[in-house]
């Protein structure tokens, strides 16, 4: 069907049938020849990156999401995606990406958790702790968050706001 009929939508199937057929070269070579032709197909490009990242070949997803970034530069779950895939790479454009990412959205309670967990790696406790304190008054439920508002607390020596933090994440937990 898709050598009749060239669309995104075929090769899409045809990209998961290749690769579930054990034929990932022949899947990637497809995409790369779709992107050669098509380079603006973010669509595409979120594909190759999330396949990459199943592959754990993070230089590739970086490479879609930053391409991907030039044609969209304010979506929050594509800064989302780049910044972790930066951060799974030890590259220090991962905080760079998650302020981006605060600016366009400092309301967003998965931004301001994402920034500060990498405030906190980088030894700002302090900010990292206003932020959370922040997204757990936007996101209450929300272990994650209360998790590295613990961590960000103990990291700053607030050993019983930490504690308190995770008295009530542990609530109603075995």
């Amino acid at each position: 069907a898709f050598s009749m009929e060239k669309t995104r939508a075929l090769l899409v199937k045809l990209h998961g049938a290749l690769r579930s057929a054990s034929k990932a070269g022949v899947a990637d070579a497809l995409t790369a020849e779709w992107l050669r032709d098509n380079p603006d197909d973010n669509q595409v490009r979120y594909l190759v990156a999330d396949t990459a990242i199943r592959n754990e070949d993070f230089q590739l997803a970086a490479e879609q999401y930053q391409h991907a970034l030039k044609n969209e530069p304010n979506k929050v779950p594509l800064l989302h995606n780049l910044g972790w895939v930066y951060e799974r790479m030890n590259d220090p454009r991962a905080l760079e990406v998650a302020e981006t990412a605060y600016k366009i959205a400092p309301d967003n309670p998965g931004v301001l958790h994402d920034l500060s967990r990498l405030l906190i790696d980088k030894g700002d406790a302090k900010r990292a702790i206003e932020l959370l304190e922040k997204a757990r008054l936007l996101s209450p439920e929300s272990q994650l968050v209360r998790y590295h508002l613990a961590r960000a607390y103990a990291k700053n020596g607030n050993h019983n706001f930490a504690r308190t933090e995770l008295q009530q994440l542990l609530r109603g937990q075995p």
